[in-house]
């Protein structure tokens, strides 16, 4: 009696010491049964055998528990992952979900023994599990889109399987001539299966992949005119062995034709044992090229689960996997393929599926990994198949759209807004670099002494960068762009502005220490803030920009640079403030220097260039923060805004202003009409300035004398001695 209550308890100690691993599993209108005869095996033979502490628990999504269907299944399971929720440990679901689900599961590479892996190094594995070269997901059993063959009426009509279509085409129509002659008029063609529904997807791009040019190429792409010859050829094909309502019925007419016998060809999935008919791969444009669309499901482990269900988890998967369970239960009971390879040597399983078949089938999975959204992707491209099907646009239209769905355009002088606009930047840049040439003609030295010649050089380059950075815009977008153009503008922006901040420094009316310091060192200045600027975009670099995919219904879908993450958008943010400081310090230093004769002229021309340019760079900078389907204006925009900003600061710095002075000088000595103009202002401004100060001091006394505060006094006195201060260096005519 004692002994059988110690042996409960230990069972019962054990059974609670187990992980409980849940697996979930989504299994719609088959194979329900077949997961909860694995599920036993699991728990009553395998963890036994192995001496682990395992139980595992099935949650199955099936027609009969989900009334909503598949649609209730991805979106309760999008919300768990989402969420990062331990609630199901081990997936079991359809590979259109493998992009979708690939950043919440463990790359099963790293965890599984690498003879697994060998074994499951098929083309159905890489295509069905793989995603950015993770293999998130092993296929349980796999499923082909395979061609079915009346073999009695082939027999009848000493016909053979069709391996291209015009072969299908020929047998169809003496089958159908020869029974037609004998009143069974019930006997369809080709049912090649297109409903309105992701079934389509697979027939279509099966068909597609028939017609590459050899075994190794690639899907044909849908604006190429081997697609066109494709689309123009399954019309005929549909118009000469069935009709369109026969090609767009549903999977369950298509498989009463078949079961009826009244079908001469059939495009379905493999079912083993349909009386009657044939299995084969479907037809090619040549022999030995053809196609058959892969579905199936997947088996794969959430990322984010505690470590001691992950190490359970592996198990699990190990165990469906085997060859074990891959041979007796999918293949000997259920009749499923295996993604399994070294399987179809098996004698027994080859008794049961055709191995030879299997080993030569070419499959192409549903384009799931081509977009976040394949739901709606699916179902454009479906709609716009039904337009073909009924004639509503022409092909080469119907085809460029789909291809629309999915190509990335770029902004590239193969467009005639793109030419027009890469050869504005061309020659805003030669005309830039030809302004150097003006820094050296000894007539034109005096309309450049401002600043030295290696400071106008810096601001030359600085503007070469700016154009540089716009440049990169056109062309295919990539990450090494997107951060070149925020580290080319910023830079250019610098070498612009900050020789103009070092002179005007310089030019102070009231030397201090500081602007004695900038003026004795002051390319060691201009340096400092350069290697600043450096500095910064290394540390930028530590959180750089992402590529942001936008998806639209037009011709629009594009890529955008958009920043990673707070930090990084924390650290533009910044860049904006300092840049706008020193164009700031620029316009403040501009009004303190105003009446300066030494600099008199070349103040008056540096106040015109940051007017003009102010426009511009606001544009510049509200347009970066924005996002529009019409990205070629968007980069019109941009580029133009950037050339009228070229054009309103440098170009009239170097060439506007040239011609200004030089129209000028025909009316008269240029030191003539330079001595006048400072007669006159420098006469009027003392007067001005003499105005102002009495004013002020006017003002100052009798506000001291009206306060009854001594603190109030004092601060209305600080206040005054600053605005004095300020007009004073306004109109200041030299440097101290």
């Amino acid at each position: 009696m004692y002994y059988n209550i110690i042996f409960l308890l230990l069972c019962f100690i054990a059974l609670t010491k187990a992980i409980t691993i849940n697996i979930v599993v989504q299994s719609f209108f088959s194979y329900s049964e077949l997961y909860q005869l694995i599920i036993n095996d699991f728990n009553n033979r395998y963890v036994k055998e192995n001496n682990l502490d395992i139980k595992l628990k099935l949650n199955l999504f099936t027609e009969q528990n989900s009334t909503i269907g598949k649609d209730f299944y991805s979106s309760t399971i999008d919300t768990l992952l989402n969420k990062k929720s331990h609630k199901y440990d081990v997936f079991i679901y359809d590979p259109l979900f493998t992009r979708r689900y690939a950043p919440y599961f463990i790359d099963l590479k790293k965890y599984l023994p690498k003879e697994i892996i060998d074994s499951y190094s098929s083309d159905e594995t890489i295509n069905s599990g793989y995603y950015k070269d993770q293999c998130v997901g092993l296929p349980v059993y796999v499923k082909y889109k395979l061609l079915y063959s009346n073999i009695n009426l082939l027999n009848k009509y000493n016909r053979t399987i069709p391996e291209t279509w015009d072969e299908l085409v020929e047998t169809t129509k003496i089958v159908l001539e020869g029974e037609r002659a004998t009143n069974n008029n019930d006997l369809i063609g080709f049912s090649n299966l297109f409903p309105k529904n992701d079934i389509t997807m697979c027939s279509l791009y099966e068909y597609l992949y028939s017609f590459r040019e050899t075994k190794d190429s690639p899907i044909p792409e849908f604006n190429s005119k081997i697609a066109l010859d494709a689309m123009n050829k399954l019309d005929k094909i549909k118009n000469e062995t069935s009709s369109t309502d026969l090609f767009t019925m549903d999977e369950n007419y298509a498989i009463m034709y078949m079961i009826s016998g009244n079908s001469v060809f059939s495009s379905y999935f493999d079912i083993i044992g349909l009386p009657g008919y044939t299995m084969s791969e479907m037809p090619g444009e040549i022999k030995g090229i053809h196609g058959s669309c892969l579905t199936g499901y997947n088996i794969g482990i959430a990322k984010f689960i505690p470590e001691k269900n992950l190490e359970a988890s592996i198990e699990v998967v190990k165990y469906f996997a085997s060859a074990y369970v891959q041979k007796n239960f999918f293949v000997k009971i259920f009749n499923c393929y295996t993604a399994m390879k070294s399987l179809y040597v098996d004698e027994e399983i080859c008794s049961i599926l055709d191995c030879e078949l299997a080993k030569k089938i070419q499959s192409i999975p549903r384009p799931s990994s081509l977009v976040d959204d394949y739901d709606s992707y699916s179902s454009k491209v479906v709609n716009y198949v039904y337009e073909f099907f009924f004639n509503k646009r022409p092909v080469k239209d119907i085809l460029n759209s789909i291809d629309n769905l999915t190509r990335i355009h770029y902004f590239t002088m193969h467009s005639d807004y793109g030419l027009v606009a890469f050869i504005s930047l061309i020659i805003t840049f030669f005309l830039v670099i030809f302004s150097t040439i003006l820094l050296f003609i000894p007539l034109l030295k005096r309309y450049f002494r401002f600043l030295s010649i290696e400071s106008w050089i810096l601001h030359i380059v600085g503007f070469l960068l700016i154009i540089a950075s716009t440049a990169l815009s056109m062309g295919e977008l990539s990450l090494l762009k997107c951060n070149l153009k925020i580290i080319l503008f910023s830079n250019g922006y610098a070498l612009v502005y900050v020789p103009f901040l070092q002179k005007l420094i310089t030019n102070y009316p009231i030397g201090n220490t500081f602007t004695k310091w900038v003026k004795k060192h002051r390319l060691l200045f201009m340096f400092s803030i350069f290697f600043a600027e450096i500095l910064y975009n290394l540390l930028y670099l530590a959180s750089p920009y992402l590529l942001a995919e936008h998806i639209y219904d037009n011709e629009n879908n594009h890529y955008s640079c958009q920043h990673k993450n707070t930090f990084s958008l924390l650290l533009i943010i910044i860049k904006i403030i300092f840049h706008s400081l020193i164009y700031l310090y620029i316009i403040i230093l501009i009004f303190l220097e105003w009446n300066i004769n030494d600099s008199y002229h070349e103040i008056r021309d540096l106040s015109i260039m940051m007017s003009a340019s102010f426009p511009s760079l606001i544009v510049l900078l509200i347009i970066n923060f924005f996002e529009t389907s019409r990205f070629e204006v968007f980069y019109l925009i941009q580029i133009y805004v950037t050339i009228i900003y070229i054009i309103s600061s440098h170009f009239f710095m170097f060439y506007i202003r040239t011609i200004k002075y030089k129209i000028f000088s025909r009316f008269g000595k240029m030191s003539d009409i330079d001595r006048l103009s400072h007669d006159f202002f420098k006469n009027n401004n003392s007067n001005s300035f003499k105005f102002v100060m009495n004013s002020s001091i006017v003002t100052s006394n009798s506000e001291i004398e009206n306060q009854g505060s001594d603190t109030f006094q004092t601060k209305t006195f600080d206040s005054s001695k600053i605005k004095n201060k300020v007009v004073s260096c306004h109109y200041t005519t030299s440097v101290k």
